[in-house]
Formats: C-alpha cells, sequence, structure tokens
C-alpha cells in the first residue's frame, strides 16, 4: 500500500510542477528526465512527452529503483543511453543522486551533470540538486545548477548554506 500510495502523490507533485514550469518558461511541452522514476511513467501517462535518459549500467539498478524503472517500462516510457549530448528542447529533470549521496560524484554521473548545466534548458531538480549534499549544501565536485527545486518530506538543510544559492 505504501508504495502505491508514494506513487500517486509523488506523480502529482512531479506532474503539476513539470506543467506549470513547461507553460511559465513557453516551452514545447515535452520532459526529459534522467531518473528512473515511477514519476517518469505517471508523466507519461498523463500525456507529456517523456524521454528518460539512462545514465549508468541498468543492470546495476536494484530496489525501488529497479521497480520505478519495470514501471516506467511497462507505461511505454521511452529510454535512451546517455552519450553527453542533452536534448534541445523541453524541460530537463534532474533526479540522478539523491539526499543519500556521500562522497564526490563520480563518472558517468559528472557528465551528465556537465551536459545539463552547458544545455540551454530550464532544470527543474527533484528533491535536491544531483551533486549538492543535502546537510551542508556543499557542492560534492559537480552539482546541477536548477532553476527549480521540489524537496519531499522536508526541506534540506542543505538547500539554505554553502554553494547551494549557486
Amino acid at each position: 500500500m505504501t508504495q502505491r500510495v508514494f506513487k500517486i502523490s509523488g506523480a502529482a507533485i512531479f506532474i503539476m510542477s513539470a506543467e506549470r514550469i513547461v507553460k511559465s518558461a513557453s516551452l514545447p511541452t515535452s520532459i526529459e528526465p534522467l531518473m528512473f522514476s515511477s514519476n517518469a511513467a505517471l508523466a507519461a501517462q498523463s500525456a507529456l512527452p517523456v524521454t528518460v535518459w539512462q545514465v549508468g549500467d541498468s543492470a546495476k539498478i536494484r530496489g525501488d529503483a529497479l521497480r520505478a524503472r519495470e514501471f516506467a517500462l511497462q507505461a511505454g516510457v521511452h529510454f535512451e543511453p546517455f552519450a553527453g549530448v542533452m536534448p534541445t528542447q523541453g524541460v530537463i529533470v534532474d533526479a540522478l543522486l539523491g539526499i543519500g549521496l556521500s562522497g564526490a560524484v563520480k563518472s558517468p554521473f559528472v557528465e551528465a551533470i556537465a551536459a545539463i548545466n552547458q544545455s540551454q534548458l530550464p532544470v527543474f531538480a527533484l528533491d535536491i540538486p544531483s551533486g549538492l549534499c543535502s546537510d551542508s549544501g556543499c557542492v560534492l565536485g559537480v552539482a546541477v545548477r536548477a532553476n527549480a527545486t521540489i524537496t519531499f518530506i522536508a526541506l534540506k538543510r542543505g538547500m539554505f548554506t554553502a554553494d547551494a544559492e549557486n
């Protein structure tokens, strides 16, 4: 039951937020998430075109991330391997790394974050921008520069300290 509630509430937040960003920026209505998330599947089910950019080896995905990936595949979400090039239209949704990140960001995530930061598209981070320490606000090697972030459960202290402002 908990998993179902998480999917529904996460999807509602994701879809409403993504639609607002797309509309406020006068962008074509497409979403380009770098993530494995049930949110991608539910966004696609809401008629938003979604492509998930696969960063890293999909064979290493376990637990909740694997279940979310399977849910997205069942919903018909299109997956593409990340090859260093970002899309040229839409909104980038950053859900690469979560609040449990410890230590410096490693390859291939360093390259994905660099590509996100070099893109000209709006970037929407889920929970915390990838590469930013949720406790200290310090960049752990490299971090996504998001235009907006939606956080879950509670505000993260790191969003208001150190490097977070940038």
